[in-house]
Order: structure tokens, then sequence, then C-alpha cells
């Protein structure tokens, strides 16, 4: 499913620092748009351990007019979360309409990581999928734009990514077990 995952595809420096201030003007703009709309955006990110999402996250809220966002991130479900239905958590982080929520770790995340480190068989994963293909089909049908990212490191980065957070005593609380368990995994 993912295996051509890796396309390879930089932007040196120096061209994104050309295109930064267009980027950041171009993303203000969209945003009163869809402001002005009432139309609610849901972007999702997801992705391997330590690959940037939550940067990519504060980087959005460092660009973005921060009044018109609602960020949340997953972590492990609560006890609150676990006396609720499965998507319970999703939908109250939803954004209102004229919003746009980044959801960081969001409905994505525990389907694809079980099928990629073997905690899900091929039958119980398209039964997630169409779980979340239903929820996002609802979520549309009412107005709203889903956008959906994932991010992805090459073994090499992610291995170093790790080791450098591990490294730095205000960052190594990041780093779980289950973080090089997965870099184990990565092919």
């Amino acid at each position: 499913m993912l295996e051509t995952a890796e396309l390879g595809q930089t932007v040196d420096k120096a061209t994104f620092d050309a295109q930064e201030t267009p980027l950041r003007t171009a993303l203000l703009q969209a945003q009163a748009r869809l402001r002005q709309f009432k139309i609610p955006v849901v972007i999702l990110f997801a992705g391997i351990q330590k690959a940037g999402t939550g940067e990519t996250v504060n980087l959005l809220n460092e660009w973005m007019d921060p009044r018109w966002l609602k960020t949340v991130a997953f972590g492990d479900p609560t006890q609150e979360m676990r006396e609720r239905p499965p998507f319970w958590k999703f939908w109250m982080a939803l954004p209102k309409r004229g919003q746009i929520g980044l959801l960081d770790s969001a409905w994505y995340e525990r389907p694809l990581r079980d099928k990629l480190t073997g905690r899900a068989d091929d039958r119980h994963f398209d039964d997630m999928l169409d779980t979340i293909a239903a929820f996002e089909r609802t979520l549309a049908d009412d107005g709203a734009l889903v956008l959906k990212f994932w991010m992805h490191l090459g073994r090499a980065d992610q291995e170093k990514r790790l080791r450098e957070l591990s490294a730095d005593p205000l960052t190594a609380w990041r780093v779980s077990d289950e973080d090089w368990q997965e870099l184990e995994q990565h092919e």
C-alpha cells in the first residue's frame, strides 16, 4: 500500500525562502475565503513515527490566523475516550464552519500503524478503512473539505531523527520504545 511513498522530491533552502512569503500570503487569503463561505476544513496529518507531523502543524499555526484554527493532537486514549464510541474523540475535535481543524495523528494513524506492524490482518484493516470512509462521507455530505497528508521519512532519516531526539534531554521524552520498534520494521 505504501511501497511508493518515497518520491525523492526536495526543495532547496533558497527556493523555499523565495517562495515562503507568497505561499504564506496565499494561505492566509485562502483561510479568509474559507471563513467567508463558512466551509469547515479538516486537515489530517499522519505518518511514520517522528516524520514531522507535529512540526508541520506548528508551522501552520505560525503561518495562519490562529483565531480560525482548531488544533488537536491525538495520543493514547484517555479513560473518557475508552468509555465512548471509537470516533467520539474525532467528532469532538471537528472545526466549526469557517474554521480549519489541524488534526495530528487522527483516524488513519492507528489503522495504518496496526497494518504496517502486523497487528491488523487484511480483513480487519479493510473494515477499519470502510469505517473511516463512511465517517469521511458524512463529513463531506455536511459540506466539510477533508484534506489528508501522510508524512514519510526514509529509514536512515528516521533513525537519525530518533537518535537526535533521544540525545537531547529536552526532547528525549518524545521517543518511545514503539518508535524504535517501528524503525526496525521500516523497509
